[in-house]
């Protein structure tokens, strides 16, 4: 038996993709997006006398998460299934640690996020993970406690915790995210704003987040970081103000990642140029790429012709993609067993 009695036998909880960095926000901003999702089921299995495959006992008194990873996203056959190398895995672990939680529980993980294009979709199974176990054993955890075990499940895709896409996952809306002392804030977004998230279908390397940081400049000169600082702090006013355009306009002004980034993206250039040309007031990479966030203003009217231009676009370039216009997505959601 565990340490803490379990309430419910089995939770699902669902969790939104999300994009990190909004330009000039690196590492600190986050924005949950409804374009996916993920779906993470945790079932609590009978410790008592259970068998493994091979006919050997399972000690009850062992921690043993069976993962299950199912779903027609992209890239989901490369998702590992042992929980030390998979991040809902791992967050599972971090958390069954800390409060002495030894009963053995099958997870099972459907993919609905393209995994390894910069949606955050590492993020939202391990967030999904926590926000259900938490549920299930009762622990009513503060949401700050429940990202610092999130956040161990990047370290399966990143290798090492980070916190944007995590929060937005958990939180919904806008985040800001500071990593110590850790703390994060959720904005809500301004009504008349729209997204567009454009993923084209190409092969993405393993380790692909730790690729994209490779490329990052270890020193920067001071203008630089007086202009990421400035356009950073714009953009959380166009949040607060409720202003799209000053978003959108401060979203264009990373003088740091995207340019040393973007030639990892492919078509970026063309494919920014023609949703500029079609209407979108800002166009930026999603986290670590390749997917690109497009951000358009409601008043204008719908995302349509930017996401046929979109696609147009890379096309062109002899790539298929998946162009989906969308908005700000809430946080991550429970549904117990008399729900489901």
């Amino acid at each position: 038996m565990s340490d803490v009695d379990a309430r419910l036998g089995y939770v699902r909880a669902v969790a939104p993709a999300s994009t990190a960095n909004l330009g000039p926000g690196f590492d600190v901003f986050g924005l949950a997006l409804d374009a996916y999702t993920d779906e993470v089921e945790l079932m609590l299995e009978d410790n008592a006398n259970h068998h493994d495959n091979d006919g050997t006992s399972t000690n009850a008194n062992t921690t043993s998460l069976i993962i299950e990873v199912h779903g027609s996203s992209m890239n989901t056959d490369h998702i590992p299934d042992t929980a030390e190398h998979n991040s809902a895995g791992l967050a599972l672990l971090s958390m069954m640690k800390e409060y002495g939680i030894r009963d053995r529980i099958r997870v099972r993980i459907n993919k609905g996020i393209p995994a390894g294009y910069g949606l955050g979709s590492s993020a939202a199974s391990a967030v999904a993970s926590v926000k259900a176990l938490d549920a299930m054993y009762g622990l009513r955890l503060d949401d700050l406690t429940l990202l610092r075990h999130a956040a161990q499940g990047e370290v399966a895709s990143a290798g090492t915790p980070h916190y944007d896409n995590v929060a937005a996952s958990l939180l919904g809306g806008f985040v800001i995210v500071r990593q110590e002392p850790l703390h994060a804030i959720r904005i809500e977004p301004p009504d008349d704003l729209l997204l567009c998230v454009a993923t084209p279908k190409v092969d993405v390397p393993k380790g692909k987040t730790g690729v994209a940081r490779s490329v990052l400049p270890d020193k920067v000169q001071l203008k630089q970081m007086v202009s990421n600082v400035a356009n950073a702090s714009m953009l959380v006013a166009g949040f607060l103000m409720k202003d799209t355009r000053l978003i959108a306009d401060a979203m264009m002004r990373d003088a740091i990642v995207e340019p040393a980034r973007m030639h990892l993206i492919p078509a970026y250039a063309s494919v920014k140029r023609a949703a500029l040309d079609a209407g979108a007031l800002a166009v930026t990479i999603s986290g670590a790429g390749p997917s690109i966030l497009i951000v358009g203003d409601a008043r204008n009217g719908d995302m349509s012709d930017i996401v046929r231009a979109v696609n147009d676009a890379y096309l062109k370039e002899g790539i298929d993609c998946y162009v989906r216009a969308c908005k700000v997505a809430d946080g991550t959601s429970i549904h117990d067993n008399t729900s489901n």
